[in-house]
């Protein structure tokens, strides 16, 4: 009896350490794009916890969208502390990512983008040169595929230009790539804008076209 006892108090202890251990394991949460632009940002938090984060770097004439894994999500919103996103953590990794979208009120017309590839670790780094900024300004960043950051060589990115018309007019808008890997071009398009300064890019000349696409 005594051994039945003692098995039985074993088993359960096993199984209350099993069941404990999957209770309080902890699954990684990638913050995109900066984790520091979180209030309550952790590296990892356990299955099940409700987890509120506070999303602060807010700029003016932004559109912001909020991602969890992937799913947009619509937060709260806290005068002092800015966005509320709240969400129970599942059981695995996930992303918690941002897109801003800047506004311009004054502004009319259908923007034109350039979409550029690039990699962590030797990736090529872009100069974008309007020549006329009367005619036509840019407003570009980095954006990592599927909202997720990896901190790792070779961990791919994309370089997104928005081109926006400011009145009509022709100018050329040169795209400079420069690699300490080797990958090394130039680019140059002619850029119009309309009357309702919509705005379209043509290819004029580039030195390696091949690893550059337009979206």
């Amino acid at each position: 009896m005594l051994k039945r006892t003692v098995s039985i108090l074993i088993l359960g202890g096993m199984i209350m350490l099993l069941f404990g251990g999957c209770f309080f394991l902890k699954h990684n949460v990638f913050y995109y794009p900066n984790k520091s632009d979180f209030i309550g940002a952790e590296d990892s938090f356990r299955k099940g916890k409700n987890v509120t984060l506070y999303y602060t770097d807010i700029q003016a004439d932004t559109e912001y969208s909020f991602y969890v894994e992937g799913e947009k999500i619509t937060p709260d919103y806290s005068e002092d502390k800015g966005y509320v996103i709240s969400f129970k953590m599942p059981g695995n990794d996930i992303t918690v990512s941002v897109e801003s979208k800047r506004t311009y009120e004054k502004e009319e017309g259908k923007p034109a983008e350039l979409s550029l590839r690039s990699f962590d670790g030797g990736g090529p780094e872009y100069t974008v040169t309007v020549s006329d900024n009367t005619i036509a300004k840019s407003d570009g960043g980095m954006r990592y595929y599927a909202g997720r950051r990896t901190y790792d060589g070779g961990s791919p990115y994309t370089v997104l230009y928005t081109f926006f018309g400011l009145r009509e007019g022709e100018t050329e808008v040169k795209i400079e790539a420069r690699s300490p890997t080797g990958i090394n071009y130039d680019e140059v398009y002619t850029l119009s804008v309309d009357a309702g300064l919509n705005v379209t890019f043509t290819l004029k000349e580039s030195t390696k076209s091949e690893l550059h696409y337009n979206e």
